[in-house]
């Protein structure tokens, strides 16, 4: 096949150039195979990363917990919340809500109610 300069283009295979479907990992094996990296070895790739660079121990659920409740804090519409986290249903992503309400329940009993003197 030839390009526009004139040279020959060889495809590679049809994966590397293939639309990639939802269904497909998004990590995969450098092996050859494009198989998907299974949970164990994500999970101990970012602990030890997040260990080593951040000094805090992180797991891919703790990342996935704090940026839901980052973007409840942000004020992001919970269903787009609930779409960029893949929840099927708004009562799993109620959770980062509660958890936010919590948190603004804290930072408030710091500042006490209006016209108390502490």
């Amino acid at each position: 096949m030839r390009n526009s300069t004139g040279t020959t283009a060889v495809a590679v295979g049809t994966k590397r150039g293939a639309v990639p479907r939802a269904s497909d990992p998004l990590i995969r094996k450098q092996d050859g195979s494009g198989e998907a990296l299974n949970y164990y070895v994500i999970n101990r790739v970012v602990t030890r990363w997040t260990q080593r660079h951040l000094g805090v121990r992180l797991t891919p659920h703790k990342l996935r917990h704090a940026y839901g409740r980052q973007c409840v804090d942000l004020g992001v519409d919970i269903r787009i919340i609930a779409e960029s986290l893949g929840h099927e249903s708004l009562e799993s992503t109620k959770i980062y809500t509660q958890v936010s309400f919590q948190r603004t329940r804290r930072i408030a009993e710091l500042f006490g109610s209006p016209g108390e003197v502490k």
